[in-house]
C-alpha cells in the first residue's frame, strides 16, 4: 500500500557499477553491486527505511540501490563506524534494537510485513545473539561475529520456549512500532498504547536497564494529565517529519 509518493535520490551518472539497473530486455536484468563509496560532496535527499526488526528492511534495501546505483547503511554502521552520506539508512527505532544518535534524514518509508514471518526471524536473530537484553550486550557480538551470523537455523525447540514465554509481549511491540511512526512520533505506552510522558517513556523503550515496575504506566504515570509528547528526532532530526512518505 502506497500512501504517498517517497522523493528517492537517483545516481544520474550511467555506471557499470549500478545495481539491478541495467535492462537486458524482455523483463530480464543483470544484477551488479552499486557504487562501492558515496560522493560526500553531494546532498542527497535522504530516506530512512524503518520497520519492526525482521520485517524486510533489506530487501527495500537491495531495491533502493537497484534503482539508483547507492549503497545503503544500517544504522548500528553508523554508530559504530562514524558518519557517512549515504542515502538510504535503515532503522529499527524507535524498539530497543534499534539506534538513533547521530544521523539525520529528510523522509522516512515504512516497511510493513507480516507479523508472523516477522516474530519467527525475529527470534532467529536473537538466538544468532544469544539473546541479548540490550544492545550494550549485543554490539561485541556484533563487531566480533559479523561474519558468521546468519548463517543457521535455531533449534526448533528454542523457538517454540521464546514464542510461549514472549508472543504476547512481541505483539504489543509490534502495533505499538506502527503507531510510533504513523502518527509521527507521538510517544505512547507500549503495552496501554495510551499517550505517555517523555519521562515515561524513556524506560519503556529500555526493557534491558528497568524492571517491569519501572516501567508500568500505572505506577509511573498513574491519573495524571498526559498530553501529546512527540519524538524530538521527529522535528530537529527529520526535515519532513517521522511520518512515512510511504508504506510497502
Amino acid at each position: 500500500l502506497i500512501i504517498k509518493e517517497a522523493n528517492v535520490p537517483t545516481y544520474s551518472r550511467v555506471s557499470r557499477s549500478r545495481d539491478l539497473s541495467i535492462d537486458l530486455g524482455n523483463g530480464r536484468c543483470r544484477y551488479e553491486s552499486p557504487l562501492a563509496t558515496v560522493p560526500v560532496e553531494n546532498d542527497y535527499h535522504k530516506t530512512l527505511v524503518v520497520g519492526f526488526p525482521s520485517g524486510g528492511k533489506r530487501l527495500v534495501f537491495m531495491q533502493m540501490e537497484a534503482l539508483t546505483g547507492l549503497p545503503t547503511r544500517d544504522e548500528w554502521d553508523l554508530e559504530i563506524y562514524g558518519w557517512s552520506n549515504h542515502p538510504f539508512i535503515k532503522s529499527n527505532y524507535p524498539h530497543h534494537e534499534g539506534i538513533w544518535e547521530s544521523y539525520e534524514a529528510d523522509q522516512s518509508i515504512f516497511v510493513m510485513r507480516n507479523i508472523r514471518s516477522s516474530l519467527i526471524e525475529y527470534h532467529d536473530i536473537m538466538w544468532d545473539f544469544g539473546y541479548p537484553a540490550n544492545r550494550e550486550d549485543a554490539e561485541p557480538v556484533y563487531r566480533q561475529f559479523v561474519g558468521k551470523l546468519y548463517n543457521q537455523l535455531p533449534p526448533v525447540d528454542a523457538f517454540l520456549s521464546w514464542r510461549d514465554e514472549r508472543l504476547l509481549f512481541e505483539c504489543s511491540w509490534w502495533s505499538w512500532y506502527i503507531d510510533f511512526w504513523m502518527e509521527g512520533g507521538l510517544y505512547r505506552d507500549i503495552f496501554s498504547h495510551r499517550m505517555t510522558t517523555a519521562h515515561h517513556w524513556h524506560r519503556v523503550v529500555k526493557p534491558g536497564l528497568y524492571t517491569v515496575e519501572e516501567r508500568d504506566f500505572d505506577l509511573v504515570v498513574g491519573n495524571a494529565t498526559v498530553t501529546p509528547t512527540y519524538d524530538p528526532h521527529c522535528s530537529y532530526d527529520m526535515s519532513e517529519g517521522c511520518t512515512p512518505k510511504a508504506v510497502i
